[in-house]
Protein backbone atom coordinates (compact mmCIF):
# COMPACT_ATOMS: atom_id res chain seq x y z
CA UNK A 1 0.00 0.00 0.00
CA UNK A 2 1.21 3.69 -1.26
CA UNK A 3 0.82 6.55 1.27
CA UNK A 4 0.90 10.04 -0.74
CA UNK A 5 1.47 13.05 1.59
CA UNK A 6 0.79 16.79 0.65
CA UNK A 7 3.27 19.30 1.35
CA UNK A 8 1.82 22.93 0.56
CA UNK A 9 4.31 25.64 -0.22
CA UNK A 10 2.20 28.86 -1.70
CA UNK A 11 0.18 27.25 -4.63
CA UNK A 12 2.55 24.36 -5.05
CA UNK A 13 2.52 20.89 -3.23
CA UNK A 14 5.46 18.41 -2.85
CA UNK A 15 3.97 15.25 -2.71
CA UNK A 16 5.59 12.74 -1.24
CA UNK A 17 4.67 9.00 -2.01
CA UNK A 18 5.80 6.03 0.37
CA UNK A 19 5.31 2.55 1.35
CA UNK A 20 3.18 2.38 4.14
CA UNK A 21 4.81 -0.13 6.37
CA UNK A 22 3.67 0.82 10.21
CA UNK A 23 0.54 2.30 12.03
CA UNK A 24 2.45 3.96 13.69
CA UNK A 25 3.99 5.94 10.52
CA UNK A 26 0.14 6.26 9.21
CA UNK A 27 -0.60 7.87 12.67
CA UNK A 28 1.98 10.13 12.30
CA UNK A 29 0.95 11.72 9.16
CA UNK A 30 -2.71 11.75 9.61
CA UNK A 31 -1.71 13.54 13.31
CA UNK A 32 0.29 16.27 11.15
CA UNK A 33 -2.58 17.53 9.21
CA UNK A 34 -3.19 21.20 9.92
CA UNK A 35 -5.38 22.61 6.94
CA UNK A 36 -2.04 24.97 5.84
CA UNK A 37 0.46 23.35 4.15
CA UNK A 38 0.02 19.42 5.24
CA UNK A 39 -3.76 19.24 3.87
CA UNK A 40 -4.30 14.97 2.44
CA UNK A 41 -3.34 11.78 3.32
CA UNK A 42 -3.89 9.56 0.70
CA UNK A 43 -3.62 5.58 0.84
CA UNK A 44 -3.69 3.50 -2.50
CA UNK A 45 -3.96 0.18 -3.08
CA UNK A 46 -4.64 0.48 -7.24
CA UNK A 47 -6.45 3.23 -9.04
CA UNK A 48 -9.81 2.12 -7.71
CA UNK A 49 -9.07 1.37 -4.31
CA UNK A 50 -8.31 4.22 -2.12
CA UNK A 51 -8.75 6.04 1.35
CA UNK A 52 -8.11 10.04 1.66
CA UNK A 53 -8.18 11.75 4.74
CA UNK A 54 -8.31 15.17 4.73
CA UNK A 55 -8.01 18.69 6.40
CA UNK A 56 -6.66 19.14 10.06
CA UNK A 57 -7.71 22.80 10.09
CA UNK A 58 -9.40 23.42 13.38
CA UNK A 59 -9.97 19.39 13.90
CA UNK A 60 -11.60 18.91 10.86
CA UNK A 61 -11.44 16.30 8.59
CA UNK A 62 -13.56 14.91 5.77
CA UNK A 63 -12.29 10.51 5.08
CA UNK A 64 -13.63 9.38 1.07
CA UNK A 65 -12.62 6.02 -0.55
CA UNK A 66 -13.23 4.11 -3.47
CA UNK A 67 -13.64 0.39 -4.36
CA UNK A 68 -15.13 -1.41 -7.35
CA UNK A 69 -16.32 1.62 -8.60
CA UNK A 70 -18.19 2.69 -5.49
CA UNK A 71 -17.49 6.33 -4.20
CA UNK A 72 -17.37 6.12 0.15
CA UNK A 73 -17.51 8.90 1.88
CA UNK A 74 -17.56 8.84 5.87
CA UNK A 75 -20.73 9.91 7.83
CA UNK A 76 -20.57 11.53 11.07
CA UNK A 77 -23.70 9.89 12.76
CA UNK A 78 -23.72 12.77 15.29
CA UNK A 79 -24.16 15.50 12.53
CA UNK A 80 -26.26 13.38 10.58
CA UNK A 81 -29.59 15.38 10.88
CA UNK A 82 -27.86 18.81 10.79
CA UNK A 83 -27.97 21.11 8.13
CA UNK A 84 -25.19 23.59 6.66
CA UNK A 85 -22.01 23.49 5.77
CA UNK A 86 -18.18 23.60 7.22
CA UNK A 87 -15.23 24.40 5.79
CA UNK A 88 -12.50 22.05 5.34
CA UNK A 89 -9.23 22.63 3.53
CA UNK A 90 -8.28 19.09 1.90
CA UNK A 91 -5.59 18.78 -1.27
CA UNK A 92 -4.85 22.27 -0.55
CA UNK A 93 -7.86 23.89 -1.57
CA UNK A 94 -10.60 25.27 0.88
CA UNK A 95 -14.05 23.62 0.48
CA UNK A 96 -17.78 23.67 1.61
CA UNK A 97 -18.77 20.56 3.10
CA UNK A 98 -22.22 19.13 4.18
CA UNK A 99 -21.92 18.92 8.03
CA UNK A 100 -22.63 15.03 7.91
CA UNK A 101 -18.75 15.03 6.38
CA UNK A 102 -17.35 16.43 9.44
CA UNK A 103 -15.25 13.61 11.17
CA UNK A 104 -12.78 14.25 13.97
CA UNK A 105 -9.36 13.47 14.01
CA UNK A 106 -10.29 9.84 16.20
CA UNK A 107 -13.09 8.97 13.34
CA UNK A 108 -10.57 9.45 10.53
CA UNK A 109 -7.96 7.79 12.59
CA UNK A 110 -10.13 4.65 13.26
CA UNK A 111 -11.41 4.41 9.10
CA UNK A 112 -7.37 4.57 7.93
CA UNK A 113 -6.27 2.34 10.71
CA UNK A 114 -8.96 -0.08 9.34
CA UNK A 115 -8.25 0.36 5.65
CA UNK A 116 -4.84 -0.25 6.26
CA UNK A 117 -4.79 -3.37 7.94
CA UNK A 118 -8.03 -4.99 5.98
CA UNK A 119 -7.62 -3.11 2.58
CA UNK A 120 -12.00 -2.30 2.53
CA UNK A 121 -13.92 0.08 4.67
CA UNK A 122 -14.70 -0.04 8.21
CA UNK A 123 -18.15 -1.59 8.57
CA UNK A 124 -18.67 -0.64 12.36
CA UNK A 125 -18.78 3.29 10.91
CA UNK A 126 -21.14 5.03 8.53
CA UNK A 127 -20.70 5.24 5.14
CA UNK A 128 -22.68 6.83 2.43
CA UNK A 129 -21.96 4.82 -0.82
CA UNK A 130 -22.66 6.07 -3.94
Amino acid sequence: MIISIDNWKGVFSNEENFELTTIDFLLHCIMELNGKNKTSVALTIDEETYLIVGGGNECRYSVVGEKKGEIYNLININNINKEGYIQIVTGGQLGDFEIKYCVDKEMAMQAAIYFYENKDFDKTLEWEVL
